[in-house]
């Protein structure tokens, strides 16, 4: 793998770590999407342009609905 695509892997990877840490604090989804909108440039250049804050909204969506849904009755 190249140098770049290594760096950006790892960067996708600390913002996982990141966003692990941080849904456990937060109350309410929109809680942890400001907890978590100073770190998107770390996954942003997955996203398509024309559609990126979509795209980061549905992350944080998917990530919240993952993590709460073990606690689901």
């Amino acid at each position: 793998m190249s140098k770049t695509k290594n760096y950006l892997m790892d960067q996708e990877e600390e913002f996982y770590t990141i966003a692990e840490q941080q849904i456990k604090g937060c109350e309410h989804i929109d809680e942890f999407k400001t907890a978590m909108e100073p770190f998107s440039s770390m996954v942003s250049w997955n996203f398509d342009p024309e559609s990126a804050a979509w795209e980061f909204d549905d992350l944080i969506s998917e990530m919240w609905g993952e993590y709460w849904s073990k606690y689901a009755a």
